[in-house]
């Protein structure tokens, strides 16, 4: 059929309704929907200075901004049945812009530009001051698969839905995103006002840090998420996602098939703060023993853990939640004693200077009097963030080549990246201009999505290298089966049985671990160079790219030594079913020598009349009795059997042989074990 190249009255219709739309009549849905175009330049947060903001340049703060994207991997179903009313479909859509101050003259100060542009003190408009960076969805940065296995129309909202789940689902995949937003994400651009959203709607969790040289310092909680992972389901029954206490042992559960991976990430910014105010701010939000002092208006400041604090909020958001942290800052709920299948919180932070030289981590500057060598100082704070160190790290790490080449994923031009097992640090190396500012709209959105993507790959090798340290070839009944100088036909059936199982089993880990490599592996993010720079990092500083390699090999050796078990189990049953057929074979002999003397003695009177004779003679008599008796003792004497037939030795030599090659075997297997 070919289609007309006009357009339906019904089409131009749409076609004028949906460009004569504006923002405004967009519905929160579709605002919230990272796919409707509209409402592409809405999607982002922003983060502008006070209205009052003046300050020489002495007065400065060293750091203009810092965004902590704190993954906490918590205990499956620690959400399930909370009330999400107040809750917005989709992830975080990251920071759009940052505002920086404009210099002001006449005052010899630097002030917030829109105040200056409404007394007319600026010479180019104030949006000029606040450099943007649009949001891009994951379906439209990450390439298929895998925008499929991370879940994108979920993560994008599409349809205003929070649930993606594939259309081809054979392996029970499904995704969650939910967030709670303390500071809106979608906000006004270009005068294009968004509509008005109640899960839009600011809520009161700022604190003001004490910072004797920054009175504007101050730390924000802008978002919590809630991410639910599910699949693929295991092949191999097991014991995934429960826990390993006293009171439930670690065994088998044939019922025990999901795998699932929930996740909170907590949105923590800071603004206006020196180093050592950043400095208190990373450490406390990494571990409850790290506190710094907050403060609010109207209350006396007093120090706390950041973390602990952020925990406290999104439990009264979710109407009362039970979740807690522990002193190695593991989520947990209070009176549930399951654990997640990871417990290691990872960060990925964005650090932004508002000079050109900001001082060194507080802890760094006496183990470095001797310099920086090859590091810079936004290589010396990135390395901090990323390991997230704080007072009890033993050891810092040596500043030569080999450390930095280690510990750098890149350096580019405006940023330098660092990698560590507990985090992911971009830190800008100059103040904040109109140009290469990517890094802090990606760092809090894909990032976080790889991050999470190596999380759920990780867990699920370590699902699979426990599975193959409970499964065994066989079994305790095998093993006494295989050691009986006989076999019965029950043994047989047994052995049989027991084999095909242990093997069924192993061949579901193998699928597994197929399925694994078709949904969670990837070592590349497609037409994205910083994006595989970022996961090889992550891969390699996190150890799943060595658990993934250890369990290949693991399988390709357990394979190997299966088959040898197995074609041993095999040559015993062989030998059983050889055994019965030589049993077989001498009944049959035994028949046929019953059925030639029953013959012979039945045709010896017939020769006997054959026989020429006279009347009176007894010779025919004596030769009849002669052959009756000659003819029995030839059938039934082995040892004259055994003349005429040599062979009979060698197959019983060879029966001997084999026997004693088995009882070889399995003392050899015996050792072995």
């Amino acid at each position: 059929m070919t289609r007309s190249t006009h357009d339906t009255p019904t089409q131009k219709q749409h076609d004028q309704h949906a460009s004569s739309r504006r923002a405004e009549d967009l519905t929160p849905d579709e605002a919230n929907d990272v796919q409707i175009n509209l409402a592409y330049d809405l999607q982002g947060a922003k983060f502008d200075l006070p209205a009052d903001f003046e300050a020489t340049k002495d007065e400065l703060p060293e750091w203009r901004l810092a965004h902590f994207a704190v993954i906490v991997p918590l205990p499956v179903g620690a959400f399930d049945g909370a009330d999400f009313t107040r809750w917005a479909p989709g992830r975080f859509r990251g920071i759009k812009s940052i505002q920086v101050p404009a210099f002001d003259e006449a005052r010899g100060t630097y002030r917030n530009p829109e105040t200056m542009e409404r007394e007319q003190k600026l010479d180019r408009p104030a949006w000029r001051y606040s450099p943007r960076v649009f949001h891009r969805g994951a379906n439209v940065h990450f390439r298929s698969p895998l925008n499929e296995s991370m879940g994108a129309d979920a993560l994008d909202a599409k349809g205003g839905a929070s649930e993606f789940a594939p259309s081809r689902n054979r392996h029970g995949m499904s995704v969650s995103a939910r967030r709670f937003l303390f500071q809106p994400d979608i906000t006004p651009e270009n005068g294009k006002e968004p509509p008005a959203d109640p899960r839009q709607a600011p809520v009161d969790s700022s604190f003001s840090l004490i910072d004797a040289t920054n009175p504007l310092a101050s730390v924000t909680l802008t978002c919590a998420e809630l991410l639910d992972y599910q699949g693929p389901e295991l092949k191999y029954a097991d014991t995934a996602n429960q826990p390993d206490t006293p009171d439930t042992p670690d065994t088998l559960d044939t019922d025990a098939r999901e795998f699932r991976n929930q996740f909170l990430v907590l949105h923590v910014v800071a603004e206006h703060c020196s180093g050592d105010a950043l400095e208190a701010v990373s450490k406390s939000l990494h571990r409850p023993r790290s506190k710094v002092k907050v403060g609010r208006p109207g209350e006396e400041p007093q120090k706390t853990n950041l973390l602990e604090v952020c925990f406290e909020m999104v439990n009264e958001v979710l109407g009362g939640a039970q979740l807690q942290v522990s002193r190695g800052g593991t989520a947990y709920v209070k009176g549930d004693r399951r654990r997640p299948l990871a417990t290691r919180p990872y960060t990925t932070i964005t650090a932004i200077p508002a000079c050109d030289e900001p001082a060194l981590p507080r802890r760094m500057r006496s183990s470095l009097r001797e310099g920086l060598g090859t590091w810079t100082r936004h290589d010396a704070w990135a390395w901090f963030l990323a390991t997230r160190a704080d007072d009890y790290s033993p050891e810092l790490t040596a500043m030569d080549q080999v450390s930095l080449d280690a510990s750098r994923v890149q350096l580019f031009q405006d940023w330098t990246v660092h990698s560590d097992e507990n985090g992911l640090a971009v830190v800008r190396r100059s103040p904040i201009e109109n140009r290469n500012n990517n890094f802090w709209m990606l760092t809090g959105t894909r990032l976080v999505d790889l991050a999470i993507l190596v999380r759920r790959a990780d867990n699920y090798l370590s699902v699979m290298a426990k599975q193959m340290r409970r499964m065994s070839f066989g079994s305790e009944e095998l093993e006494a089966v295989r050691r009986k100088p006989e076999w019965d036909d029950e043994d047989v059936e047994l052995a049989s049985k027991i084999l095909r199982s242990s093997l069924r089993d192993f061949e579901d880990i193998q699928t597994e671990f197929v399925i694994f490599r078709d949904y969670l592996w990837y070592e590349s993010v497609s037409g994205r160079p910083v994006d595989t720079a970022v996961l090889h990092h992550m891969l390699k500083e996190t150890g799943t790219r060595d658990d993934f390699h250890e369990v290949a090999s693991e399988l390709e050796l357990r394979k190997d030594i299966y088959k040898t078990q197995g074609d041993a189990i095999r040559v015993a049953l062989d030998n059983v079913k050889r055994r019965r057929a030589e049993q077989a074979q001498d009944r049959r002999e035994q028949l046929n020598i019953n059925l030639a003397i029953v013959g012979t003695a039945l045709a010896i009177p017939g020769l006997i009349d054959l026989w020429p004779r006279d009347d009176s003679s007894y010779g025919a008599f004596v030769i009849s009795m002669i052959l009756v008796l000659t003819i029995t003792a030839f059938l039934l004497s082995p040892k004259l059997r055994g003349v005429f037939r040599p062979n009979q030795n060698s197959n019983q030599n060879s029966k001997y042989n084999s026997n004693a090659n088995h009882k070889a075997a399995a003392h050899s297997d015996k050792n072995q074990s």
